[in-house]
């Protein structure tokens, strides 16, 4: 996997599968070459996110291992231990946790308690353990693997060393936080040393204690730590490793929590544009930054109101009775918020200027619905509307709103934008608020496509208006039209 560890993925993918359909053809599916080469594939697959797969091909290769190796060949063993991560890398814990056991008793009596094999099994059960929330028994099958790793192959053995960084993690999730930095710190130090500044571990460890210093609360040592992580990740990993996603949407996490807002959705917001372009909508990672995201957005608009309320002009000078005024207006405003809320009105219209629904595809019609769900759990959102109108041949549009309180509607709408976006101010209408329209560049399975785009924020809601085969001048002439259909509001 040299090429995996260098960051070139989707290279080593496509080289493997290519190995892989060549052993094949040659030597046949059962030789002991191509089942190899299956395993390793299957190990690719999982690296970049393609876990269904990798369980898929893994499941298959064990098969064919055990009916041609036999069910306790080495090689067989390392295929069920293979698979079981993948069990878990998809959720299925109670699977995976079941499928350890049987590999690691199995280890145990054909290898013998302390060969290596056996001992990873021992560590990758405890590490299931504590993904399944069983971290007492996580934590005291670790200190055993460490104990018997670190007599077996030495202290500085990087499989050692995962233990030990494993543990660090373990004792995290057991709310043993200064116990976690302490090992992290450990193991960092010994991976630097022993690895190289480089490797892929060594970057690992820089971001664990980053996570680990975040979950104590200190936020300069996490973030510190975290930008060493993506640094050394962009370079060495290059900038679309998921490993290098990851990196960002822990550092923004970090910057979200000592308050620095601002720069914290600007960093998320970059890092889902491009954990859909590389990942797709429906990778964990692309999830997360997304419900990041709206969570980080909703944050910056409490912070604007309680840094206004909290009468910061007093320090500059400003007489009382200016800082009452201000307060005074921006109560009106927060109230004006409030009952704008309380009098809107999102819908999905049975037809939009004509177009009918669009719902020929299943899995786009899924991806709306989440979508839809996921913007009805963020903080103060009453209603959404996410729907598809039209056709891709000739006119599909993409429609997104919220009911939500805005007290600082124009703020709001230069939020909602991307560095990729090119937008002017249109006039709003009779609903007024804040609008512009322009173009958006959109992530879909075929790349990043540019579309003509018009969004609105106003005190009591937001909306985003996409046509996927119209001009920017053809959106602008619509937008009105289309937002009064979306938009109503109690007289």
């Amino acid at each position: 996997m040299l090429l995996a560890s260098a960051g070139d993925l989707d290279r080593a993918v496509g080289l493997l599968e290519g190995a892989v359909a060549t052993y094949r053809e040659r030597v046949g599916p059962a030789d002991p070459l191509t089942l190899a080469t299956a395993n390793t594939l299957a190990g690719a697959y999982l690296a970049v996110g393609r876990s269904g797969e990798a369980v898929a091909l893994y499941g298959e290769t064990l098969a064919a291992r055990e009916a041609v190796l036999g069910a306790h060949h080495r090689d067989t063993l390392a295929t069920r231990n293979n698979l079981a991560r993948a069990y878990a890398a998809t959720g299925r814990l109670e699977a995976a946790l079941a499928l350890h056991r049987g590999t690691l008793a199995a280890r145990e009596q054909t290898l013998g308690p302390s060969d290596p094999d056996t001992l990873t099994s021992r560590n990758d059960l405890a590490v299931a353990y504590r993904e399944a929330g069983q971290t007492d028994l996580a934590v005291k099958l670790l200190e055993q693997t460490l104990a018997a790793r670190e007599r077996v192959l030495g202290a500085a053995h990087p499989d050692t060393l995962t233990t030990g960084n494993d543990l660090a993690v373990a004792y995290r999730a057991a709310g043993r936080l200064e116990d976690a930095i302490v090992r992290h710190a450990a193991v960092l130090a010994d991976r630097v040393r022993v690895l190289g500044a480089d490797h892929p571990d060594t970057l690992a460890s820089w971001a664990d204690l980053g996570t680990a210093y975040r979950a104590a609360g200190r936020l300069r040592p996490a973030i510190a730590c975290h930008r060493q992580a993506l640094a050394a990740r962009e370079r060495v990993l290059g900038p679309d490793h998921p490993e290098t996603l990851a990196s960002r949407n822990s550092l923004a996490t970090a910057l979200e929590q000592r308050g620095r807002l601002k720069a914290a959705v600007a960093l998320y917001r970059s890092t889902l544009a491009d954990c859909v372009r590389v990942l797709g909508e429906e990778s964990p990672l692309t999830g997360a930054v997304r419900s990041n995201v709206d969570r980080a957005v909703a944050g910056r608009r409490r912070q604007k109101v309680r840094r206004a309320l909290a009468g910061g002009a007093v320090g500059l000078g400003v007489p009382g009775c200016v800082v009452g005024l201000a307060l005074f207006a921006l109560g009106t405003a927060v109230e004006e918020a409030e009952a704008a809320a309380a009098a809107t009105r999102v819908v999905a219209p049975p037809t939009l200027a004509g177009r009918a629904p669009f719902t020929a595809d299943e899995e786009l019609m899924r991806a709306a619905a989440a979508e839809r769900d996921a913007l009805l759990a963020t903080p103060d959102v009453r209603q959404a509307v996410v729907a598809l109108y039209g056709t891709p041949e000739t006119d599909l549009v993409y429609v997104k709103a919220i009911v939500v309180p805005i007290y600082f509607p124009e703020d709001e709408l230069a939020l909602l934008y991307d560095s990729r976006a090119t937008v002017d101010g249109v006039d709003p209408g009779p609903l007024g608020g804040a609008a512009s329209c322009g173009t958006e560049v959109v992530d879909t399975a075929a790349g990043p496509a540019t579309v003509a785009s018009c969004r609105w924020a106003d005190h009591g809601s937001t909306g985003q208006i996409l046509w996927l085969n119209e001009s920017v001048e053809a959106a602008r002439s619509q937008f009105l039209t289309l937002r009064g259909l979306i938009e109503n509001r109690d007289a």
